[in-house]
C-alpha cells in the first residue's frame, strides 16, 4: 500500500523506499480552548483530517508514490490562555521540527508536506521556518502552505469562491467573515469529524462577535463578558459548511503541492514569514496586524 504511518514500518522497509517518490506528511497543531462546547483538540483533529484528504488525493494522481505520515505533533503558539491550552514557544516549536524532518531528510528523503489548522501568526511562521532551515541544509524541499491559505482568506479570493459554491447570501458570508475561533466552521468541521466530541449546547450559544482592532487584545474571547472563549456564530454550525469547505481546502492545498512541492517553482513564504523569530518580530507583528486591519475592513 502507498499510504504508510511511520510508527507503523520497520526501518528496512522504509529504508527501501525510493527517495524521489516518496513524500512525508505531518500534522503540527496544538492543543487548546475551543469554547464551552468542542475538545481541545480542533486545530489538530482538523490538520490530521485535512493531511489525510491530501495523502488520498495525491496518491489518486501518484500511486507510483508512497505517503509516510508522521505522527501528529500537538504543540502551537499564540493560544488563548485557559485550563487546556499547551502554549509552546515558536522556537520550540521550530527546533522540535526541525529535529523532526531532518531525522528523516539525512537519509536522502526530499519531500515533507506540514498541515496545520491554527491561525496563531507566531506558529504559522514557527513551521515555515522550520520547513526553510530542513530545505535549505539537505536540499530538500519541505514545506508549510497554512500561511498562503490563511493570506488568501484575509484578501479575499477564497472566500468569494466560498461564497460561490455553497450560495451563501451576503449576510451568510458576512457571518462567516465574523468567524474567528470556535465559531460556525469549526463546530461545523467538528461535527463532521468528531460530532461525539460536541456539546449539543452550541446549537443555543448567542453570536459573539468582535471588531477587527479589537482582536489585538490578548486572549480577547476570555476577557469579555462571561468569558464565553470562543468568536463567531456556532449555533449556525452545518456539516454541509464542512464538507464543501474540507474539499475546497483539499483542492487548494494539493494545487500548491503541484505548483511548488513537485514541479519546483517555489511558492517561497507567506507573508506572516515577516513575524519569524527575530528582533524585529515586534514591528513586523505591528505592522503586518495593521495591514491585515485594512484588508479585512475595506
Amino acid at each position: 500500500m502507498p499510504s504508510h504511518k511511520l510508527e507503523e514500518l520497520r526501518y528496512p522497509q522504509l529504508d527501501g523506499f525510493h527517495r524521489e517518490t516518496t513524500l512525508f506528511v505531518i500534522a503540527v497543531s496544538p492543543l487548546e480552548e475551543h469554547g464551552p462546547h468542542l475538545p481541545l483538540g480542533v486545530d489538530a483533529f482538523d490538520a490530521e483530517h485535512f493531511s489525510e484528504e491530501i495523502t488520498l488525493v495525491f496518491l489518486e494522481k501518484y500511486p507510483e508514490w508512497n505517503v509516510v505520515r508522521i505522527p501528529t505533533l500537538y504543540i502551537g503558539s499564540f493560544l488563548f490562555d485557559a485550563p487546556g491550552s499547551i502554549r509552546v514557544k515558536p522556537r520550540t516549536i521550530r527546533n522540535l521540527l526541525v529535529d523532526t524532518l531532518s531525522s528523516l531528510a539525512k537519509y536522502g528523503f526530499k519531500y515533507f508536506l506540514i498541515s496545520n489548522a491554527h491561525g496563531g501568526p507566531t506558529h504559522i511562521v514557527a513551521l515555515e521556518e522550520a520547513a526553510a532551515t530542513v530545505s535549505r541544509k539537505y536540499g530538500v524541499r519541505a514545506v508549510s502552505y497554512s500561511g498562503h491559505m490563511i493570506w488568501n482568506f484575509f484578501r479575499g479570493p477564497y472566500l468569494e469562491e466560498m461564497k460561490e459554491r455553497l450560495q451563501l447570501t451576503d449576510a451568510d458570508l458576512e457571518a462567516l467573515k465574523q468567524d474567528a475561533h470556535a465559531g460556525e466552521w469549526e463546530t461545523s468541521m467538528m461535527l463532521k469529524l468528531r460530532p461525539d466530541l460536541v456539546d449539543p449546547s452550541y446549537k443555543s450559544l448567542n453570536s459573539f462577535t468582535v471588531k477587527w482592532m479589537e482582536r489585538l487584545r490578548p486572549n480577547y474571547p476570555l476577557k469579555t463578558g462571561e468569558k464565553l472563549g470562543y468568536v463567531g456564530h456556532p449555533s449556525r454550525a452545518n456539516e454541509t459548511l464542512a464538507d464543501v469547505s474540507s474539499k475546497f481546502l483539499t483542492e487548494k492545498a494539493f494545487e500548491l503541492i503541484e505548483k511548488d512541492l513537485l514541479s519546483g517553482k517555489r511558492l517561497g513564504s507567506s507573508p506572516f514569514y515577516w513575524l519569524r523569530t527575530n528582533v524585529l518580530a515586534i514591528i513586523a507583528i505591528l505592522v503586518l496586524l495593521t495591514v491585515l486591519s485594512w484588508l479585512y475592513l475595506t
